[in-house]
């Protein structure tokens, strides 16, 4: 991904990412941390994994969403409804629960932003879809859309281990395999890429994108690793021309081992206020 600027009426939404070719240079995420990033696409445009219920039908031009590894969330969007309110809400992987994240209201040009700083405390691991509801509606997800190639919106998140996540709530069926670091992501074109570094040495991984309801999953491919726990997955055009909304979910074992999501080790602006739910 590139650094992209979202300029509305509200204020400025920066979103900065790895180029796409930095996984061969860099490391996919740190572990003091990991972030999670994605735009915002319609809840009715979704078509992968599978089509979505209960959805709204509020315009959207552009949206970007942002659980940065210092626990601040970022939500911003364009060409919504005009001066609406949305309710934000951070969906477990099987849609049980819902975290609160705060209201975005949209000005009348249908622009708006939500910035939480320090809103999950040091030492929270999350994995789930941010929604954007209104009129008891989902309107927005957290997503990728490589419907239009001269706009590409992506996704990219940390790995973290399904066992160690707290928010919005536990998850059940985890495995146990070790995890340094791992990353995700759906770049342009619809390519996808899976790196995970020191992870369980000379297995197979099942990758697979699961809907945001946890009831659909497409299978993407295995993922090897060598004896020092290192592997890759890299689909090119993979979701060529698709609009999407759901997570990554690395699978051994009859078992989820690794999800995208989100992991506070850093304390950022918002030190000491952390307000997610422990």
């Amino acid at each position: 991904m590139n650094k992209k600027l979202v300029v509305i009426g509200l204020g400025v939404f920066i979103a900065t990412a790895w180029p796409a070719s930095s996984a061969s240079r860099r490391s996919p995420s740190a572990p003091n941390g990991a972030d999670f990033e994605a735009e915002l696409v319609r809840c009715a445009d979704v078509r992968v994994p599978s089509p979505l219920l209960n959805c709204g039908t509020d315009p959207l031009v552009r949206g970007e969403a942002e659980i940065k590894k210092q626990g601040d969330i970022e939500i911003a969007v364009v060409g919504a409804a005009p001066a609406s309110a949305y309710d934000v809400v951070y969906r477990s992987l099987d849609a049980s629960t819902e975290l609160p994240l705060g209201k975005l209201t949209t000005n009348n040009s249908g622009d708006g932003v939500l910035r939480q700083r320090g809103f999950f405390p040091v030492g929270t691991t999350g994995a789930g879809t941010i929604v954007l509801k209104r009129d008891g509606q989902d309107q927005f997800l957290s997503g990728f859309d490589a419907s239009n190639a001269e706009e590409t919106q992506e996704f990219e998140a940390g790995l973290v281990r399904c066992s160690e996540v707290t928010q919005p709530a536990s998850l059940a069926s985890c495995g146990t395999d070790r995890l340094l670091m791992g990353k995700a992501e759906i770049e342009e074109e619809g390519e996808v890429e899976v790196t995970v570094v020191r992870a369980e040495p000379n297995q197979t991984y099942d990758v697979f994108y699961r809907s945001p309801d946890g009831s659909t999953q497409a299978p993407l491919g295995p993922l090897a690793t060598n004896r020092a726990g290192n592997g890759r997955l890299k689909l090119p055009n993979f979701f060529l021309s698709e609009i999407g909304s759901g997570n990554i979910v690395l699978r051994r074992n009859g078992q989820d081992q690794f999800v995208t999501g989100f992991k506070v080790n850093q304390g950022g602006n918002g030190r000491g206020r952390g307000r997610g739910r422990g």
